[in-house]
């Protein structure tokens, strides 16, 4: 036998071995990133949904939009951040009609929370002004009590959602509905 066949012969092998290594490794991170894309999607939306069930008995208390309540609503608007910190993500979901739900519900969810608050700010504004409750008070505390609503709402659309998120996450993310209140 040539000696050189025995080169060329472990060259190939070399070659082959490599580029099978390569093909191996990236179906493999292309798990795991579809794994941890799907992770923090449903880890959000869970979060997301249990705040906002625990701020839906607060709601009712008293005061319609007590310090419990906002602090709830605002940390629901902290996991939406999140979520926008991390979009990028998303691309690493194989399912474009998933990510287009994911993405159009944190959007559709974004638009309220941000409005409350703004409402809210200006409510206390002209409550702290007036010391009293004036007709455009009453009327934004009326606005506010809907964009509650539709903010309450949305949480009904999490469930499904967490369905489809489950099998690519490999996890169901019943943990956040085992928590107290």
């Amino acid at each position: 036998m040539n000696p050189f066949a025995g080169v060329i012969v472990g060259a190939v092998l070399a070659t082959v071995g490599g580029f099978l290594s390569t093909q191996v490794q990236a179906v493999l991170d292309g798990r795991r990133r579809r794994r941890n894309a799907a992770l923090l999607c449903g880890e959000v939306l869970a979060a997301i949904e249990r705040i906002l069930t625990a701020a839906e008995p607060h709601h009712h208390d008293r005061a319609r939009f007590g310090p419990v309540t906002l602090r709830l609503l605002r940390a629901a608007r902290r996991e939406v951040d999140v979520y926008e910190r991390n979009r990028e993500h998303m691309f690493d979901l194989p399912d474009a009609d998933l990510r287009a739900g994911v993405h159009s519900f944190v959007v559709r969810l974004s638009i309220p929370l941000d409005r409350l608050f703004d409402d809210f700010e200006r409510y206390s504004a002209i409550y702290a002004t007036t010391g009293e409750a004036t007709a455009e008070a009453l009327k934004l505390s009326d606005d506010m009590e809907e964009v509650f609503k539709v903010v309450y709402e949305s949480t009904l659309q999490i469930p499904g959602l967490l369905r489809r998120l489950k099998p690519l996450a490999g996890y169901g993310f019943e943990a956040y509905s085992r928590l107290e209140t």
